[in-house]
Protein backbone atom coordinates (compact mmCIF):
# COMPACT_ATOMS: atom_id res chain seq x y z
CA UNK A 1 0.00 0.00 0.00
CA UNK A 2 3.10 2.87 -0.03
CA UNK A 3 4.37 4.55 2.80
CA UNK A 4 5.20 1.56 5.20
CA UNK A 5 1.92 0.12 5.34
CA UNK A 6 0.70 -3.45 3.00
CA UNK A 7 -2.43 -4.90 3.49
CA UNK A 8 -3.01 -9.30 3.28
CA UNK A 9 -5.20 -12.04 4.73
CA UNK A 10 -3.76 -14.90 6.85
CA UNK A 11 -5.69 -18.59 7.41
CA UNK A 12 -4.99 -20.34 10.51
CA UNK A 13 -5.95 -24.55 11.26
CA UNK A 14 -5.12 -25.79 14.54
CA UNK A 15 -5.73 -28.27 17.43
CA UNK A 16 -6.56 -26.76 20.75
CA UNK A 17 -5.61 -29.42 23.71
CA UNK A 18 -5.97 -27.46 26.64
CA UNK A 19 -7.87 -23.96 27.98
CA UNK A 20 -6.18 -23.29 30.92
CA UNK A 21 -6.10 -25.86 33.40
CA UNK A 22 -9.32 -27.86 31.47
CA UNK A 23 -8.40 -30.27 28.61
CA UNK A 24 -9.82 -29.94 25.43
CA UNK A 25 -9.80 -31.60 21.50
CA UNK A 26 -11.16 -28.71 19.28
CA UNK A 27 -10.54 -27.89 15.83
CA UNK A 28 -9.50 -24.74 15.52
CA UNK A 29 -9.84 -22.33 12.36
CA UNK A 30 -9.18 -18.94 11.60
CA UNK A 31 -9.06 -16.36 8.78
CA UNK A 32 -7.86 -12.34 9.03
CA UNK A 33 -7.57 -9.59 7.40
CA UNK A 34 -4.78 -7.63 8.09
CA UNK A 35 -3.04 -4.04 7.91
CA UNK A 36 0.92 -3.85 8.57
CA UNK A 37 3.09 -0.83 9.31
CA UNK A 38 6.66 -1.99 8.71
CA UNK A 39 8.43 0.43 11.35
CA UNK A 40 11.30 0.09 9.24
CA UNK A 41 10.00 3.30 7.70
CA UNK A 42 11.12 5.54 10.99
CA UNK A 43 14.39 3.63 12.13
CA UNK A 44 15.83 3.17 8.57
CA UNK A 45 16.64 -0.49 9.75
CA UNK A 46 18.41 -2.46 6.50
CA UNK A 47 17.75 -6.42 7.81
CA UNK A 48 15.70 -6.37 11.73
CA UNK A 49 12.66 -4.61 10.68
CA UNK A 50 10.01 -4.68 13.31
CA UNK A 51 5.92 -4.13 12.41
CA UNK A 52 2.67 -3.33 14.11
CA UNK A 53 -0.31 -4.87 12.71
CA UNK A 54 -4.18 -4.12 13.03
CA UNK A 55 -7.13 -6.42 12.08
CA UNK A 56 -9.67 -8.48 12.41
CA UNK A 57 -10.58 -11.55 11.50
CA UNK A 58 -13.21 -14.94 12.45
CA UNK A 59 -12.47 -17.81 14.37
CA UNK A 60 -13.95 -21.10 15.32
CA UNK A 61 -13.44 -23.06 18.41
CA UNK A 62 -14.42 -26.53 17.28
CA UNK A 63 -18.11 -25.68 16.42
CA UNK A 64 -18.44 -22.29 18.07
CA UNK A 65 -17.45 -19.30 15.71
CA UNK A 66 -17.15 -15.54 16.78
CA UNK A 67 -15.95 -12.29 14.96
CA UNK A 68 -12.70 -10.71 16.16
CA UNK A 69 -10.19 -7.37 16.61
CA UNK A 70 -6.71 -8.21 16.58
CA UNK A 71 -3.47 -6.21 17.51
CA UNK A 72 0.17 -7.15 17.38
CA UNK A 73 3.50 -6.48 16.92
CA UNK A 74 6.47 -8.69 15.11
CA UNK A 75 9.89 -8.53 13.86
CA UNK A 76 11.16 -9.68 10.85
CA UNK A 77 14.80 -10.73 9.88
CA UNK A 78 15.72 -10.51 6.40
CA UNK A 79 18.55 -12.54 4.98
CA UNK A 80 20.71 -12.82 2.30
CA UNK A 81 22.37 -10.33 -0.23
CA UNK A 82 19.26 -9.48 -1.92
CA UNK A 83 17.36 -9.41 1.34
CA UNK A 84 14.61 -11.97 -0.31
CA UNK A 85 14.22 -14.10 2.87
CA UNK A 86 12.72 -13.08 6.65
CA UNK A 87 12.75 -15.16 9.65
CA UNK A 88 9.31 -13.76 11.23
CA UNK A 89 8.50 -13.61 14.90
CA UNK A 90 4.66 -12.67 15.90
CA UNK A 91 2.35 -12.15 18.60
CA UNK A 92 -1.25 -10.92 17.56
CA UNK A 93 -4.17 -10.30 20.46
CA UNK A 94 -7.13 -10.88 19.49
CA UNK A 95 -10.26 -9.74 21.41
CA UNK A 96 -14.13 -10.17 21.03
CA UNK A 97 -17.25 -8.98 22.20
CA UNK A 98 -19.49 -11.95 21.52
CA UNK A 99 -19.76 -13.30 25.35
CA UNK A 100 -19.06 -16.90 23.65
CA UNK A 101 -16.17 -16.33 22.47
CA UNK A 102 -12.49 -16.96 23.59
CA UNK A 103 -10.38 -14.29 23.91
CA UNK A 104 -6.89 -15.50 22.99
CA UNK A 105 -3.33 -14.87 21.86
CA UNK A 106 -1.66 -15.87 18.59
CA UNK A 107 2.36 -16.81 18.36
CA UNK A 108 3.55 -17.23 14.97
CA UNK A 109 7.07 -18.46 13.97
CA UNK A 110 7.86 -18.76 10.31
CA UNK A 111 9.70 -17.89 7.29
CA UNK A 112 8.87 -15.60 4.87
CA UNK A 113 9.91 -14.99 1.08
CA UNK A 114 9.47 -11.99 -1.48
CA UNK A 115 8.73 -13.48 -5.06
CA UNK A 116 8.57 -11.14 -7.61
CA UNK A 117 8.34 -7.25 -7.14
CA UNK A 118 11.51 -5.92 -6.23
CA UNK A 119 13.84 -4.90 -9.42
CA UNK A 120 17.70 -4.90 -9.25
CA UNK A 121 18.18 -3.43 -13.48
CA UNK A 122 21.45 -3.13 -13.49
CA UNK A 123 22.07 -6.99 -11.62
CA UNK A 124 24.46 -5.09 -9.35
CA UNK A 125 22.53 -7.00 -6.01
CA UNK A 126 20.93 -3.45 -5.03
CA UNK A 127 17.29 -3.28 -5.50
CA UNK A 128 15.93 -0.33 -7.53
CA UNK A 129 14.33 0.82 -4.46
CA UNK A 130 17.57 1.46 -2.08
CA UNK A 131 19.86 1.50 -5.42
CA UNK A 132 21.15 5.41 -5.92
CA UNK A 133 22.45 4.31 -8.81
CA UNK A 134 19.80 1.91 -10.72
CA UNK A 135 21.17 2.26 -14.27
CA UNK A 136 24.81 1.68 -13.72
CA UNK A 137 26.32 -1.37 -12.04
CA UNK A 138 27.80 -0.41 -8.74
CA UNK A 139 29.07 -1.87 -4.94
CA UNK A 140 26.02 -2.90 -2.03
CA UNK A 141 28.63 -0.25 0.25
CA UNK A 142 27.68 2.52 -1.63
CA UNK A 143 24.19 1.57 -2.23
CA UNK A 144 24.77 0.45 -5.45
CA UNK A 145 26.66 3.30 -6.93
CA UNK A 146 30.41 2.64 -8.61
CA UNK A 147 33.94 3.98 -7.53
CA UNK A 148 35.07 3.90 -10.85
CA UNK A 149 38.41 4.96 -9.94
CA UNK A 150 38.49 2.90 -6.98
CA UNK A 151 39.89 5.35 -4.40
CA UNK A 152 36.60 4.43 -1.58
CA UNK A 153 34.20 7.50 -2.32
CA UNK A 154 31.99 6.46 -4.86
CA UNK A 155 30.99 8.07 -8.52
CA UNK A 156 27.21 10.04 -6.79
CA UNK A 157 29.78 11.81 -4.33
CA UNK A 158 32.83 12.43 -6.50
CA UNK A 159 34.05 15.27 -8.38
CA UNK A 160 37.04 13.30 -10.03
CA UNK A 161 35.34 10.11 -11.13
CA UNK A 162 38.16 9.15 -12.86
CA UNK A 163 41.16 10.26 -11.13
CA UNK A 164 42.53 8.28 -7.59
CA UNK A 165 41.69 10.96 -4.64
CA UNK A 166 41.27 11.46 -1.04
CA UNK A 167 38.13 10.34 0.55
CA UNK A 168 38.43 13.85 2.42
CA UNK A 169 38.56 16.10 -0.73
CA UNK A 170 35.74 14.31 -2.43
CA UNK A 171 37.70 11.84 -4.63
CA UNK A 172 39.90 14.80 -6.12
CA UNK A 173 43.70 14.73 -5.73
CA UNK A 174 45.30 17.82 -4.07
CA UNK A 175 47.08 20.08 -6.76
CA UNK A 176 50.80 19.67 -7.06
CA UNK A 177 53.01 22.21 -6.01
CA UNK A 178 54.44 22.27 -9.73
CA UNK A 179 50.88 23.35 -11.22
CA UNK A 180 50.61 25.74 -8.13
CA UNK A 181 53.78 27.65 -9.39
CA UNK A 182 52.61 27.33 -13.00
CA UNK A 183 49.59 29.25 -11.85
CA UNK A 184 51.93 32.08 -10.21
CA UNK A 185 54.02 32.11 -13.41
CA UNK A 186 51.00 32.76 -15.51
CA UNK A 187 49.94 35.49 -13.76
CA UNK A 188 52.92 37.21 -14.47
CA UNK A 189 52.50 36.77 -17.68
CA UNK A 190 49.24 38.50 -18.25
CA UNK A 191 49.24 42.07 -18.74
CA UNK A 192 47.10 44.68 -20.21
CA UNK A 193 48.01 48.45 -21.92
CA UNK A 194 47.46 51.67 -20.33
CA UNK A 195 43.97 52.36 -18.95
CA UNK A 196 42.82 49.10 -20.62
CA UNK A 197 41.24 46.01 -19.27
CA UNK A 198 40.32 43.52 -22.24
CA UNK A 199 41.89 40.12 -22.55
CA UNK A 200 43.86 39.88 -26.12
CA UNK A 201 44.24 36.90 -28.17
CA UNK A 202 47.66 36.20 -26.50
CA UNK A 203 46.19 35.99 -23.09
CA UNK A 204 43.58 33.73 -24.36
CA UNK A 205 45.75 31.03 -25.14
CA UNK A 206 47.31 31.37 -21.34
CA UNK A 207 43.81 31.72 -19.92
CA UNK A 208 43.02 28.24 -21.48
CA UNK A 209 45.60 26.32 -19.39
CA UNK A 210 44.42 28.16 -16.04
CA UNK A 211 40.77 26.73 -17.23
CA UNK A 212 42.52 23.53 -17.52
CA UNK A 213 44.56 23.35 -14.42
CA UNK A 214 41.23 24.43 -12.05
CA UNK A 215 39.18 21.54 -14.48
CA UNK A 216 41.19 18.79 -13.05
CA UNK A 217 40.97 20.13 -9.00
CA UNK A 218 37.26 21.05 -8.72
CA UNK A 219 37.11 21.29 -5.38
CA UNK A 220 39.89 24.30 -5.27
CA UNK A 221 38.16 27.68 -5.49
CA UNK A 222 40.25 30.63 -7.12
CA UNK A 223 40.99 34.49 -6.21
CA UNK A 224 41.44 36.25 -9.21
CA UNK A 225 43.13 39.88 -8.43
CA UNK A 226 43.05 43.04 -10.44
CA UNK A 227 45.99 45.18 -10.44
CA UNK A 228 47.15 48.66 -11.84
CA UNK A 229 50.52 50.95 -11.95
CA UNK A 230 50.60 54.52 -10.51
CA UNK A 231 49.19 56.51 -13.24
CA UNK A 232 46.07 58.25 -13.03
CA UNK A 233 43.70 58.80 -9.41
CA UNK A 234 44.19 55.91 -7.14
CA UNK A 235 40.11 55.57 -7.48
CA UNK A 236 40.22 55.34 -10.94
CA UNK A 237 42.50 52.83 -10.57
CA UNK A 238 40.56 50.62 -7.94
CA UNK A 239 37.73 50.16 -10.63
CA UNK A 240 40.31 49.87 -13.59
CA UNK A 241 41.86 46.69 -11.63
CA UNK A 242 38.09 45.36 -11.00
CA UNK A 243 37.36 45.19 -14.06
CA UNK A 244 40.45 43.77 -14.96
CA UNK A 245 40.08 41.03 -12.57
CA UNK A 246 36.36 40.77 -13.88
CA UNK A 247 37.80 40.27 -18.03
CA UNK A 248 39.45 37.07 -16.54
CA UNK A 249 36.54 35.73 -14.58
CA UNK A 250 34.44 36.56 -17.41
CA UNK A 251 36.33 34.17 -19.59
CA UNK A 252 36.71 31.25 -17.31
CA UNK A 253 32.90 31.36 -16.93
CA UNK A 254 32.42 31.12 -20.77
CA UNK A 255 35.22 28.05 -20.82
CA UNK A 256 32.41 26.56 -18.06
CA UNK A 257 33.91 27.01 -15.00
CA UNK A 258 31.38 27.23 -12.40
CA UNK A 259 31.00 30.90 -11.51
CA UNK A 260 30.98 29.55 -7.54
CA UNK A 261 34.09 28.64 -7.39
CA UNK A 262 35.92 32.54 -8.53
CA UNK A 263 36.07 35.44 -6.65
CA UNK A 264 37.34 38.36 -7.70
CA UNK A 265 39.37 41.26 -6.11
CA UNK A 266 40.22 44.34 -7.07
CA UNK A 267 43.65 46.07 -5.31
CA UNK A 268 44.39 49.10 -7.49
CA UNK A 269 47.63 50.46 -7.50
CA UNK A 270 48.19 49.26 -3.86
CA UNK A 271 50.66 45.84 -4.70
CA UNK A 272 53.09 47.23 -6.83
CA UNK A 273 55.95 44.47 -8.29
CA UNK A 274 58.20 46.23 -9.47
CA UNK A 275 58.58 50.38 -9.22
CA UNK A 276 56.52 53.08 -11.27
CA UNK A 277 58.81 54.91 -12.11
CA UNK A 278 59.38 53.09 -14.56
CA UNK A 279 57.67 52.46 -18.06
CA UNK A 280 58.82 48.84 -17.74
CA UNK A 281 57.87 48.80 -14.01
CA UNK A 282 54.28 50.12 -14.61
CA UNK A 283 53.74 47.86 -17.70
CA UNK A 284 54.38 44.73 -15.18
CA UNK A 285 52.40 46.28 -12.50
CA UNK A 286 49.42 46.03 -14.87
CA UNK A 287 48.60 42.38 -14.52
CA UNK A 288 46.46 39.64 -12.82
CA UNK A 289 47.05 37.44 -10.16
CA UNK A 290 46.17 34.03 -9.25
CA UNK A 291 45.48 32.54 -5.70
CA UNK A 292 43.78 28.86 -5.03
CA UNK A 293 42.36 27.85 -1.93
CA UNK A 294 40.39 25.52 -0.67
Amino acid sequence: MGAGFSFGTRFSLDTINQYGDTSASDNYYNVDGIVSYNLNTLFKGERLMPFLELGGGYSIFDEQGAGYFNLGAGLELWMGENKKTALTVESLYKNTGETYGVKHFQHSLGVAFLFGGDKDSDEDGALNKEDKCPETPGLLEFNGCPDTDGDGVNDLEDKCQNVVGLIENEGCPNITEDEIERLQEIGQTIFFSTNQWDINSRNNLILEEVFNILLKYPTYLIEIGGHTDSVGKSESNQVLSEKRANSVVQFLIEKGLDASRIVSKGYGEQMPVESNDTAGGRSVNRRVEFKLYQ
